[in-house]
């Protein structure tokens, strides 16, 4: 059973990854390899954190004596075997803090590991300890960024710091860089070598770099090997792919845009509709309180009359007591017959007339 992305080990083609990004990124890291295997025809090798073993393998074909290749995982050193087996590469599980000695390397690969371990400095020990004196160790980390790249990283060493380490285990290190970089080849067919490259930025340097490449040993590097620069071609099927995606996220992004648009034009049709509206609300509570404020003034005139009104009952009660008091005085009883002779003599001058 092929072994999938995890999203940190790259696997050559695993089913589960987009296939131009794994590509992309299987450049990246066969290019530190074959950047080591400038070392590799004879020598015996040891790689520490093979993951699944394309590197191991590109090693035994450049003509190295035996690779011993480990990883941590099961899982990747049963993919390596299956899919990366090379007659001189031995893939094993094992732990990269407890390097066995062996009888002594001429070349140790620790490629994208030293992130990884917490111990680092006790696997920069193992691997000094497992390697011959004129042994030497390619060593690559990448760039430290201002948020971690991954949960899959302990720690990110800057340039200084791993050189640093590097210094305090061997007499000699000499520093390089990994830029991941745009191609564009002209040539009659497939190149094994480039006799002039023609740089259109000025981001091709130590300052610039994705990755830090060491090379370090205990006797001068340059005398035994004259270390070249390498470069590693691609096709551009994962720019394209790049440029479809912003293509297709462009297209989206203007329907977007489009339909905010719309949404605004509708919001603001919707807004001058509930402006019109409140216009219309506010004239119609303006006239309802004109018209309350003269029922208040009417009832305000009701409320007087009614006060008036009452003032006036108020007297009438009080002349109606008058009069029936009046009425029931000794001086009304007594004057009773002359008011009942004027009534009569009232009443026959009547009938006279007639």
């Amino acid at each position: 059973m092929s072994l999938g992305f995890a999203g940190e080990r790259i696997v050559p083609g695993a089913v589960d990854c987009e296939p131009t990004f794994a590509q992309k990124m299987y450049q990246e890291h066969v290019a530190r390899y074959a950047f080591a295997a400038q070392f590799a025809p004879g020598a015996r090798v040891l790689d520490v954190g093979c993951g699944v073993g394309y590197g191991a393998q590109l090693l035994g074909k450049a003509g190295a004596a035996g690779v011993f290749a480990f990883d941590l995982s099961a899982e990747a050193i049963d993919h390596a075997r299956m899919h990366f087996f090379h007659p001189a590469v031995t893939f094993t599980v094992q732990d990269a803090t407890a390097i066995e000695r062996g009888e002594g390397y001429d070349l140790a690969t620790c490629f994208e590991l030293i992130e990884h371990i917490e111990q680092q400095e006790q696997v920069l020990d193992g691997i000094k300890a497992a390697l011959r004196p004129s042994g030497v160790l390619a060593i690559s980390t990448p760039r430290p960024l201002d948020d971690i790249r991954t949960h899959f990283h302990v720690h990110e060493m800057t340039f200084e710091e791993l050189h640093s380490l590097l210094k305090q285990r061997f007499r000699y290190v000499e520093p390089f860089f990994e830029v991941n970089c745009f191609t564009s080849f002209v040539g009659r067919e497939r190149p094994e070598g480039v006799d002039q490259i023609v740089a259109v930025t000025d981001k091709i340097d130590l300052y610039n770099a994705d990755y830090f490449v060491f090379l370090a040993s205990d006797e001068p590097i340059e005398a035994r090997v004259g270390v070249k620069a390498l470069l590693t071609l691609n096709d551009d099927a994962y720019v394209l792919t790049l440029e479809h995606d912003v293509g297709v996220l462009r297209n989206a992004e203007n329907h977007h845009q489009a339909r905010i648009a719309d949404l605004e034009r509708m919001a603001g049709h919707e807004l001058d509709l509930a402006r019109r509206r409140l216009a219309e609300q506010s004239e119609q509570l303006a006239t309802a309180q004109t018209e309350a404020y003269a029922l208040r003034a009417d009832a305000d005139k009701a409320a007087a009359l009614e006060s008036e009104l009452a003032a006036l009952r108020y007297r009438f009660a009080e002349s109606e007591a008058t009069l029936m008091r009046f009425r029931r005085s000794f001086s009304w009883k007594v004057t009773s017959p002359l008011r009942w002779t004027e009534r009569t003599f009232k009443r026959l001058k009547r009938g006279g007339r007639k």
